[in-house]
């Protein structure tokens, strides 16, 4: 789990193990970069408390503020600002270590559909060996992302401007969130539409259709999943009773048989191209089915350069001839 906290090597207490009240105060500071909690013992040089009624750090006050901070993080801090100075010296010295590995940030990639997971920082990102989708592989898009993420000129807060013929400048997101606001209220509902993106989650989908439909009235509420995956949603309800792909990429490992029908991963999906060719070596026929000529049709078992135009046709006559020799599961 990834951490929003930057902290310089350098603010590191040099005498750590002689000077136990410089660790301290180091633990204090690190709390409240954590938690932006401001209620805290002031103390001197001698660890007597200065104020009355103190505020004393408990082994997991840390997660209680910030649930992003893992427990073992807490536990580092509690003891760092506790009056056992051989124990402050001790779990100072893994602080730095602990903490490298927290501000690692684990996302999965913004590319394609087949999903790896990556290890991230500003500097380079890190396959996941242990994820069971890219199990540590990666494309050169992949890779390639923090030139994309960690740019100077990204887009780090939101920018209106008044009319196409002014200059965007620098917002708020309460100063936009009221300006849309304001807007929608002043416009014909059957005027305001909805055009979503095919990355929202299920839930982000069922709110937003409840805002534009249930709240504000339009019926102008549309997504890209709908207009890219109508069709084949109906052919999965057909097919298999559900309006989703009940596959894994792990079925590959397992399948005798793997029909491309246009589909180039070569090439658009590398990491699960080489999961196939992987599986090919167990075993795995590949029929590609492709009027072009592709990096994919070069690894086929079977290769079908049909005219364009015709996949419908070929579709229904494989599926005369399974009907014809008996080859269909009448049970479904």
């Amino acid at each position: 789990m990834g951490l929003d906290v930057k902290l310089e090597l350098d603010e590191r207490p040099k005498t750590y193990r002689k000077e136990s009240f410089e660790v301290f105060d180091f633990g204090m500071k690190l709390f409240k970069l954590l938690t932006g909690e401001k209620r805290f013992m002031a103390v001197d040089e001698d660890f007597e408390i200065i104020r009355q009624k103190p505020t004393k750090i408990r082994v997991d006050e840390v997660t209680r503020y910030n649930p992003n901070v893992p427990k073992e993080l807490s536990e580092v801090i509690y003891h760092m600002t506790h009056h056992d100075k051989k124990q402050r010296a001790k779990v100072f010295s893994e602080l730095f270590v602990l903490l490298k590995n927290l501000q690692k940030k684990k996302l999965a990639c913004s590319y394609c559909a087949v999903g790896c997971k990556f290890e991230a920082d500003e500097k380079k990102f890190k396959a996941i060996k242990e994820y069971p989708t890219n199990q540590g592989g990666s494309c050169a898009k992949g890779m390639s992302q923090p030139k994309s993420i960690f740019t100077k000129n990204r887009l780090l807060y939101p920018q209106k401007r008044e009319s196409p013929d002014t200059p965007f400048c620098i917002s708020s997101y309460d100063e936009v969130l009221e300006y849309i606001a304001s807007k929608i209220k002043n416009t014909s509902s059957n005027r305001v539409g909805f055009y979503l993106s095919g990355q929202m989650l299920n839930e982000d989908y069922y709110v937003a259709n409840k805002l534009a439909k249930g709240f504000i009235g339009t019926p102008h509420c549309d997504t890209n999943s709908r207009t890219c995956m109508s069709s084949a949603v109906v052919g999965y309800k057909k097919s298999f009773g559900l309006d989703y792909v009940p596959v894994r990429i792990d079925d590959i490992d397992h399948a005798n048989l793997l029909i491309l029908i246009g589909a180039n991963p070569a090439e658009s999906h590398v990491v699960l191209f080489n999961r196939i060719k992987k599986a090919q070596k167990s075993g795995l026929k590949v029929v590609v089915i492709d009027p072009r000529e592709t990096m994919t049709s070069k690894i086929a078992d079977l290769y079908i350069p049909l005219r364009v135009g015709t996949d419908i046709d070929l579709l229904n006559l494989l599926a005369i001839r399974l009907i014809r020799e008996d080859k269909i599961d009448k049970s479904l």
